[in-house]
């Protein structure tokens, strides 16, 4: 993502002037060159640096079971079909893309926004420190005005473009399809065929795509104002046994290189989950992988026979799994990454109605003040010894 990155439907600086334009996109303020669209998740947009980049690859190491992996391919198709974005889904079989289809979430109805709630919200709340307050849970006073990680990365969607969805409804691809913005290809692989000509069938189809559109995928040479389009490709379960025998492993590094060549001459952004059979059985492929794609988030349950023991921790007491940043990508002629989030590992919730990721430690205490009350150690002096425990020293 080296390259300048034209304007796309919605794309805006972060600290520039407001535009009228739709708000799904974004410029990286850093630079102004790299365009962004948003995962269809506020807190990982915020995290990974206010979202995909576009002409980037992003990989899903997926957990035992799949499950928290398909939530997040979810968001991502249902966020992608709402902005009006062409979307491209390449599936093993019918099955499953049909499932995909008829679980994406729908817009929440009905609610306010965070920012609203804060404003309406009474001086006197918990952790305030004025007069008249003497009734209210008091907390550590180190921790009394840090935010939690769900109002610091979901309160502002407006500058990520991430929509409010709610797991609990489903999204009518019907009434889409009627009003004229839907814009769905899907792409079935051979069942019984080999990862090589599953693999070969999948990268036609997507050339042919990009090349069915002309200059409306083509970067141009000179970035405009004008509206570009932006072909998004979800690849579910890539290198699974349903994609066929992989004999080879230069085979799977062969289809990432030739989607990422794709990805550079054109308007696109592909995401994809990779199984966790593959990451178990052959971890050298997994790291070849991650080092090949521009983004890497890696799920791991807690609820599966394996993260049972960390499950027991109190730590882990509310969380259905864990969340690990693995890659994240560098701004354009820079070696630093494109987000610093204070640490790599998260914790998440999947609840009825959405996805909440939460972070796993408070910040430590290392403060220098007079906060806590240590125990006074006495001094020796000439021809005594200290008065202490013989682990004091």
């Amino acid at each position: 993502i080296s390259r300048p990155r034209p304007r796309v439907p919605g794309g805006r600086p972060v600290c520039g002037q407001q535009q009228q334009q739709q708000k799904q996109q974004q410029l990286v303020a850093q630079n102004q060159q790299a365009t962004v669209t948003s995962c269809g998740v506020a807190a990982l947009d915020a995290l990974i640096g206010g979202g995909l980049a576009v002409g980037g690859l992003c990989v899903v190491d997926e957990d035992a079971t799949g499950a928290y992996a398909g939530v997040l391919s979810r968001y991502f198709l249902a966020q992608s079909l709402l902005d009006g974005h062409h979307v491209m889904l390449v599936a093993a079989n019918q099955a499953h893309s049909e499932y995909l289809l008829a679980n994406l979430p729908d817009l929440e109805e009905g609610t306010k926004s965070q920012q609203q709630q804060q404003q309406q919200q009474p001086a006197g709340g918990i952790g305030d420190s004025g007069a008249g307050n003497d009734d209210g849970l008091a907390i550590a006073w180190r921790y009394m005005n840090a935010p939690q990680f769900e109002e610091r990365h979901s309160l502002d969607k407006s500058t990520t473009g991430a929509k409010s969805f709610d797991l609990s409804k489903k999204l009518d691809l019907t009434k889409l399809e009627e009003a004229g913005s839907l814009r769905l290809n899907v792409l079935h692989l051979d069942e019984f065929g080999s990862f090589p000509a599953n693999a070969s069938l999948a990268l036609d189809q997507i050339r042919q795509r990009l090349v069915d559109g002309g200059p409306e995928f083509r970067y141009p040479d000179r970035p405009t104002e004008d509206t570009q389009s932006l072909l998004k490709v979800v690849i579910p379960g890539f290198a699974s046994p349903l994609w066929g025998r992989l004999d080879n492993e230069s085979d799977a590094l062969r289809c990432l290189y030739s989607l990422r060549d794709l990805c550079a001459k054109h308007l696109c952004t592909v995401w994809l989950t990779v199984p966790d059979c593959l990451r178990l059985q052959r971890p050298i492929l997994s790291d070849r992988m991650r080092h090949l794609v521009d983004y890497c988030l890696r799920l791991d349950s807690l609820q599966v026979a394996g993260g049972r023991r960390r499950a027991a921790n109190p730590l882990y007491r509310d969380l259905h799994g864990l969340l690990s940043l693995a890659k994240l990508p560098c701004l354009p002629g820079s070696a630093a990454p494109v987000a610093r989030p204070d640490t790599l590992e998260f914790g998440f919730r999947v609840r009825r109605k959405n996805f909440l990721i939460q972070r796993l430690h408070l910040p430590p205490d290392i403060s220098e003040t007079a906060s806590r009350v240590s125990k006074s150690v006495p001094q020796p002096t000439c021809g005594t010894s200290a008065q202490g425990t013989p682990l004091d020293f």
